[in-house]
């Protein structure tokens, strides 16, 4: 969880007591009068230098509590100018950690299907589970256009078919050259999808290396440049993966591929969502809450997308559910793809039903990642 920052308080000063500042000063004229009169005694002084010592006493008690008053009322004034400018701090980091961008485009291919009313099926549990294939080394759950047994060429081909369904989603629709692309799978794969894109778009102009997606991170890049209405960049987020299986895990290996076209305008925002590291000073409760006061709600979300982990006893303890919304069963292991997957599902519930929709997720840099879609009009 990114910490708000925070600001010792500023040490007041002790306002001056009236009753003690005055006992003190009639002490000091007392004294100044008895010193006095025995100066008078001594050399036989005129009694006006009694009462002299005394008023000065009085004059100079009254200038050492003005002093000690303007003092005061200097410390009262330097603490609210503290406290002000403390708050305007808090107030520009919370503009800033509320930033957000909206996804125009969502492409999500996986074993339960490629296209939106098939995600749609799934979110409500009214689509069938794929069943799983049993492989050498272990469980798989496979998308049926890729006939390869190399997880390379799987995930070319995986590349491929995901600019081929976007271009099917777009219909005619003009598209704008992105200014930046990001990528999650392997350099063979990226290639892939680069051949496949130029072909697809004529025009447009993809790097020879993309900028690599990290996550949480590239959440928080996200929007930070693309939170402004008025900046009209198109960003490409884009991934595939295909994982072989092994002997030791717990779900079938799974593959999928994710696409969005992220901009300042959508059917759907999000923000950098936040993170959590398991420690003594902060529970994933805790990170949930400034998670809906991230995204301006004042309450949970109803649906939350997830992957399950069983190595975090405490996701249970969150505040949201994350019960109903599991999704093992429709992709197995997804990889690093995890994040990409459960954001589009849940921009895919936020867009159909209207409301907002939570996130779970692994990241490369955290224990968890988690935020909240909302759709366009609640921003």
């Amino acid at each position: 969880m990114r910490a708000i920052p925070t600001f010792p308080r500023y040490r007041l000063a002790k306002p001056p007591v009236a009753k003690r500042w005055l006992g003190v000063i009639a002490a000091l004229v007392l004294l100044s009068g008895l010193i006095a009169a025995m100066v008078r005694q001594s050399a036989d002084a005129n009694a006006s230098i009694i009462l002299i010592s005394m008023v000065g006493m009085v004059l100079l008690g009254g200038i050492f509590w003005f002093v000690r008053t303007i003092f005061f009322r200097l410390s009262v004034h330097h603490s609210h100018t503290w406290d002000r400018e403390a708050e305007n701090v808090r107030r520009h980091w919370w503009e800033i950690h509320r930033r957000q961008f909206a996804l125009k485009d969502i492409v999500l291919i996986g074993p339960a299907g490629a296209e939106l009313y098939d995600w749609l099926r799934v979110i409500k549990r009214e689509h069938q589970a794929p069943s799983f294939r049993q492989e050498s080394m272990g469980k798989s759950l496979r998308i049926a256009r890729s006939f390869s047994s190399d997880p390379i060429e799987r995930e070319k081909q995986l590349a491929q078919m995901l600019v081929l369904q976007w271009k099917r989603q777009r219909g005619k629709e003009f598209l704008v050259s992105p200014e930046k692309y990001f990528w999650l799978g392997s350099p063979e794969a990226w290639q892939a999808f680069v051949a496949q894109l130029i072909e697809s778009f004529p025009g447009i102009t993809p790097p020879e290396l993309p900028e690599l997606w990290q996550g949480e991170k590239t959440l928080s890049l996200l929007a930070n440049v693309l939170a402004d209405n008025k900046q009209q960049a198109n960003f490409l987020i884009a991934g595939c993966q295909s994982l072989s299986p092994t002997s030791d895990s717990t779900r079938p290996a799974g593959e999928c591929a994710v696409l969005w076209l992220a901009g300042s305008q959508g059917d759907v925002t999000l923000s950098r969502g936040e993170f959590f590291d398991p420690s003594d000073s902060e529970s994933l409760q805790h990170v949930a809450l400034r998670a809906e006061k991230q995204s301006e709600l004042h309450e949970s979300p109803e649906r939350c997308i997830l992957f399950s982990h069983p190595e975090q006893p405490q996701l249970a303890a969150c505040g949201w559910n994350v019960t109903h919304n599991i999704q093992d069963d429709y992709w197995g292991d997804p990889g690093k793809l995890d994040a990409l997957v459960v954001i589009s599902l849940a921009a895919i519930t936020a867009k159909s039903e209207t409301k907002p929709c939570g996130w779970i997720a692994s990241d490369p840099f955290h224990t968890l990642a988690l935020g909240i879609v909302k759709p366009h009009g609640n921003r």
